[in-house]
């Protein structure tokens, strides 16, 4: 099973679950996010960074420094830094790392925020990905992924039986 596939699967009981005891509207962020994130250190180099991107497949990887959250950095930050062709010279990709090139202004979610509000921000402030953090405490990421597939298992629990997706 793929990534999506697991992702579907576990949303699937949660909307089930929420349907079932008429909580749809109060789904909150940590019901659907992706617990404990994948994370790179901020002297992490760009060159380990575009392999762990084509590693992983994300696009995005919420940087820590110890256990603090000291930034996001994504596919579109390191793109100007490499070149739409990727020919970029390896030792010079190397000398830069992830500090020099992530956000650190972060915009952050609880738990117990809802979803609607997260993806309200999400779309205000124009980003993919939001960390989630239960007080200082790394706890999570919400990704448009994890959106879309949450929307994909409300839509289906609302659709009749016969219809079906995938």
């Amino acid at each position: 099973m793929n990534r999506a596939e697991l992702k579907r699967a576990f949303l699937r009981g949660v909307f089930a679950g929420a349907a079932r005891d008429g909580l749809v509207p109060d789904i909150s962020v940590g019901a659907v996010m992706t617990p404990q994130p994948f994370t790179v250190g901020a002297d992490c180099s760009v060159l380990q960074l575009v392999r762990l991107f084509h590693e992983k497949q994300f696009r995005h990887f919420l940087v820590t420094d110890g256990s603090r959250l000291a930034g996001v950095i994504s596919d579109r930050d390191v793109i100007p830094f490499v070149g739409a062709s990727g020919g970029a010279d390896a030792d010079a990709l190397e000398q830069v790392t992830v500090a020099d090139l992530m956000s650190t202004d972060l915009i952050t979610v609880g738990l117990d925020t809802p979803l609607a509000e997260a993806i309200e921000q999400m779309v205000d402030v124009g980003i993919n990905s939001l960390p989630v953090v239960e007080g200082t405490r790394l706890v999570g990421i919400l990704t448009s992924t994890d959106v879309f597939l949450s929307l994909e298992q409300l839509l289906l629990t609302a659709l009749p039986a016969h219809v079906a997706v995938g």
